[in-house]
């Protein structure tokens, strides 16, 4: 029996009379009035598992099948009568769409009216209602739960017809978390909206959710009504907590409770339309995936950050923080729609907590006219980890180029602040009528709710076990909500707030924003550069502890959450050690081991781990163990030397004879070691302050230049003068017993490895000039008559191919026969030959010089190819192929396994 799922009513004239200022500038606004659209109707249906879609338009036209066909490309379709066209897909591909039935979409005329439907649900489209009530805009219902298993069959269809691989992993995995995100979605199973007019200038909408539980509608009024203490409720406010982007804009009034529906009703101009939909419509559809408990991904490695300087301010210098703020602004660039500005130092108290508003913004084009755009002025952002700043001035797009600016920035400096420290035995501190709650806090994901206090303006912050804190991901949050992801798995939680806060309000005028007003950085040394300042913190380097590297261990981790790979390789990685290379090498066991090796992304560094993604989630699914080795080289023997330019560098590294370093005006000049490395140079003004380092470097000699806004007094160089290498084997079970198989597997590996350094070696040494011989890279002579010999003789007479040229008999090399093959795509096109010589006489040779297999004596070994830099293997007998397929999908479907 079909289950309506969506039903839409819109007023689309009304809206349209409302706006009439968008005529002739907004090309959506052009088209539904030429086409007379006055009102449409949609209905969605579920219908034997699939989705059924029609709709039905009233146009104010006579005959809207005139207009429709002059001005759309409805004439393009296949027509079936005078008023009826359809439209049939050219080819239908596996995709979720495969549930809705889009063998054919018709389009039929009649009269004034217009239906959309597949040809069997035309009376049901007809038979919609597409009229609504005079102050009537927009009537919508959903039943999102309904939709779901349809969805979920045509996308698990979809996903089991792809190609083994990463893409096909990440894929099942989505899916699989997006199904226990939405579980939650049967809590509400239903959701209207009604939006009508108010007057001619003002819009009323209800919008109201259908609970499957009374209980549950009445703990979300309660929660949001602050009634009964449900702020403070985890058990409450975990589920509710998702939807409190429907009561955080100005335009919310009230909520109404009525049994198992909850109303949610605004007020707001009509020239509010966007804003108001737009904010809503997140909170609506995108937070019903977000009521149960916060999902949480503790796949990537901890990552700590230095500890915020926050606290209260005994006195606060306005006069010198709008100095120095003044000094650090310099124009950056400007763009097509904005005008970037810098601030190199943001030197002040508290600043985690600092807000800043633009307002007065006015940019000037090089013709004088105003060009700040009219709705978004620009913003004002901070790196409270560099102590810098930016400022984004918005202009209106393809109009002249900006030359002068003019700009206020109001601050709200905190000078007193409130921390509220939280746990999960102590989840909530009080203060009077205010408070705070921790709500959830799982893995690496907190939840808070807040009352009396702006968790807007707060900072919060989680610390680890060992009182670090954590490194914060993405994050979102209201008036009295916040939810935040964190780099490590949180202990407790600190919430500060600015409880007294002193206004600072700068003004800038005709400042210079041209292209020819950008300072850049000279490319030579010069005395004559502008000063500038940095107080962006300096990394610490310290030696490697070389014994503990030996003894660590790799870690196999693994999550199936959504946007991640499925499982990495985590090696711990020291603080402050520098490293020069690493190498990673790793199998499995219980699978194909040759399928198993390597299939790794690039080595990633993150936190206190290095870190390899592994692609093959299907393949780790059946495996039994994983081993290799963790390869590292680390630079030590560090150490830091200074001295001010008009004396010689002190050495700090006994034993080590200290490279050269020496002072151009704004340029640090270092001596080049083929021993050591320098990990960092930093320049100091004469009034101690550090300045800031340019990227740019230049090379002289064997000397390397380091750029300095500011001509230096000092100078401070960090050197490492050696370098200490360790390989660390691993074995890690994943399944009961798997340890025991990994002897037999490492023999396996080892062979195959040397028959792939074999093959590679080969392909390195074979000449492309004689393009599908292989056995000419031995044969062919050159200018005094003799062979080539690029290749061993024994190698060359492993060639099927060119044993019928130069008439060798063919025997095959450590177990394989070597020949070059052409792919399908190749082997269509005319190759032009070559004549060249040998010792017999002369050979033909062709000009595409194909891919290199290697096929196996020995059936149990599987045949090798190298596809450029892939490397691939099948157990299916290759001998007797004449091409290799093109087209990935077509080399799986043939047997082909890409395994490196």
């Amino acid at each position: 029996m079909p289950v309506p799922v969506l039903d839409v009513q819109m007023g689309v004239a009304k809206w349209l009379e409302s706006h009439s200022d968008l005529a002739g500038t907004n090309e959506t606004y052009d088209a539904l009035t030429t086409l007379g659209i006055s009102n449409v109707a949609v209905s969605v249906l579920v219908d034997d598992g699939k989705i059924a879609v029609f709709a039905k338009v009233d146009t104010d036209l006579s005959d809207a099948r005139e207009t429709w066909l002059s001005q759309t490309n409805l004439i393009q379709l296949e027509s079936v009568s005078e008023n009826e066209f359809k439209w049939v897909p050219a080819q239908k591909k596996n995709s979720p769409s495969e549930f809705i039935p889009t063998d054919s979409v018709w389009v039929r005329f009649s009269g004034s009216t217009v239906l959309v439907a597949d040809k069997e649900h035309f009376s049901a489209a007809d038979a919609l209602e597409s009229g609504m009530a005079e102050s009537g805009l927009l009537q919508t219902s959903i039943r999102l739960a309904p939709l779901l298993d349809p969805l979920f069959v045509a996308a698990e269809k979809m996903i089991d017809a792809q190609e083994e691989g990463f893409g096909k992993a990440m894929m099942a995995g989505m899916l699989t978390s997006l199904k226990t995100s939405t579980e939650a979605i049967q809590d509400v199973p239903g959701v209207s909206l009604n939006i009508m007019a108010v007057g001619p200038d003002m819009r009323k909408m209800v919008l109201t959710l259908e609970y499957n539980r009374a209980d549950t509608a009445a703990d979300t009024k309660a929660f949001f009504d602050d009634s009964a203490d449900a702020w403070k409720n985890p058990e409450i406010s975990k589920k509710q907590l998702g939807l409190a982007g429907l009561v955080d804009t100005p335009f919310f009034q009230k909520m109404n409770l009525d049994g198992n529906q909850l109303q949610f009703i605004y007020e707001w101009p009509a020239a509010e339309d966007a804003a108001l939909l737009e904010i809503v419509g997140k909170a609506a559809l995108g937070n019903l995936f977000s009521f149960g408990d916060p999902n949480a991904f503790p796949l990537h490695p901890e990552e700590t950050v230095d500890a915020p300087n926050l606290g209260d301010v005994a006195e606060f210098d306005a006069i010198g923080f709008e100095k120095e703020f003044r000094a650090s602004l310099f124009f950056n660039h400007s763009w097509d729609t904005h005008v970037d500005l810098v601030v190199d130092c943001l030197d002040i108290p508290n600043v985690d907590l600092l807000s800043a508003t633009l307002t007065n913004v006015c940019v000037l084009g090089t013709n004088g006219v105003n060009i700040t755009h009219q709705k978004r002025q620009g913003g004002f952002g901070f790196n409270s980890a560099t102590r810098s700043a930016s400022i984004s001035l918005q202009v209106e797009k393809d109009g002249p180029k900006p030359k002068t600016t003019a700009f206020t920035i109001e601050f709200k400096v905190p000078t007193a602040v409130e921390k509220y420290t939280l746990t999960k035995k102590n989840p909530l501190m009080e203060s009077g009528d205010t408070g705070c709650c921790l709500i959830a806090m799982s893995n690496s994901v907190i939840s808070l709710r807040s009352k009396g206090l702006s968790l807007r303006e707060a900072k919060v912050y989680a610390l680890n076990t060992e009182g670090k804190y954590l490194k914060r991901g993405g994050a979102s949050w209201s008036e009295s909500n916040y939810r935040g992801e964190y780099k490590g798995t949180p202990a407790r939680v600190e919430v500060v707030f600015p409880v007294k806060t002193e206004s600072v309000s700068i003004d800038f005028k005709n400042m210079a924003v041209e292209k020819k007003d950008k300072i850049e950085m000279p490319s030579s040394p010069t005395n004559s550069v502008v000063t500038r300042y940095t107080m962006e913190p300096l990394k610490t380097y310290s030696d490697p502890d070389m014994e503990a590297i030996a003894a660590s261990s790799m870690a196999y981790v693994t999550n199936a959450g959504w946007k991640k790979t499925g499982c990495q390789l985590q090696f711990p990685k020291q603080d402050g050690v520098k490293t020069d290379t690493t190498s990673m090498k790793s199998y499995l066991t219980g699978v194909d081991e040759l399928v198993g090796r390597g299939k790794r992304s690039g080595f990633s560094s993150s936190g206190d781990h290095f870190y390899w993604e592994l692609n093959q989630t299907n393949t780790l699914n059946s495996a039994t163990a994983i081993f290799g080795e963790f390869g590292g080289t680390f630079w030590s023997g560090i150490g830091t030397y200074a001295a001010n330019v008009s004396t010689n560098p002190v050495p700090l590294i006994p034993g080590h004879e200290l490279p050269a370093v020496s002072v151009e005006h704004n340029v640090v000049w270092v001596e080049k070691d083929p021993e050591g490395k320098v990990l960092d140079a930093q320049a100091f003004h004469s009034n101690g302050r550090r300045l800031k380092k340019d990227n740019r470097t230049s090379r002289k000699n064997s000397k390397t230049g380091y750029f300095f806004w500011g001509n230096p007094s000092r100078v401070s160089v960090v050197y490492a003068s050696s370098k200490e290498s360790v390989v660390v084997p691993f074995e890690i079970e994943l399944k009961e017993g798997g340890l025991g198989a990994i002897p037999a597997a490492r023999e396996k590996i080892q062979a195959f490895d040397e028959t792939l350094a074999l093959v590679k070696e080969i392909k390195r040494k074979t000449h492309r000039h004689y393009g599908n011989l292989l056995s000419a890279s031995y044969y062919a002579c050159n200018s005094n008559k003799e062979p080539i010999a690029r290749i061993p003789p024994e190698v060359a007479q492993s060639d099927p191919i060119g044993a019928a040229v130069f008439g060798y008999e063919l025997k095959p090399f450590k177990g394989y026969y070597f020949r070059k093959i052409l792919t399908d795509r190749d082997a269509k096109k005319e190759s032009k030959k070559s004549s060249h010589a040998w010792a017999g006489g002369e050979f033909e040779a062709t000009s595409d010089s194909g891919l290199l297999l290697a096929t196996p004596v020995d059936e149990k070994n599987p045949a090798i190819l190298l596809r450029w830099n892939d490397v691939y293997v099948n157990y299916r007998d290759c001998s007797k192929l004449e091409t290799i397929p093109s087209k990935p999908s077509d080399l799986a479907a043939a047997g082909w396994i890409k395994v490196e």
